[in-house]
């Protein structure tokens, strides 16, 4: 199983109509999000994926910073 539990794979099954991007790599930037989708009414967005084991979920100080700069720069704010 993958480090995130297989959810990559069961957001491509169970939403198929999306476009999904994976973004993991050494060459981005540190505390970038895993994946980018857009959906078919082309609303988008990021998902971080974790896999917990409880209800406790740790982010790595550059995650927080990445979501930091993009709720200042409105990235998180409807039309």
């Amino acid at each position: 199983m993958s480090t995130d539990g297989g959810l990559r794979s069961l957001y491509r099954k169970y939403l198929p109509a999306f476009q999904w991007t994976t973004i993991e790599s050494p060459f981005t930037e540190a505390g970038i999000p895993d994946c980018e989708f857009c959906a078919p009414n082309g609303v988008s967005g990021w998902i971080e994926n974790k896999l917990a084991s409880g209800f406790v979920v740790h982010l790595r100080p550059e995650q927080i910073a990445w979501l930091h700069r993009r709720h200042r720069h409105r990235g998180a704010e409807a039309e």
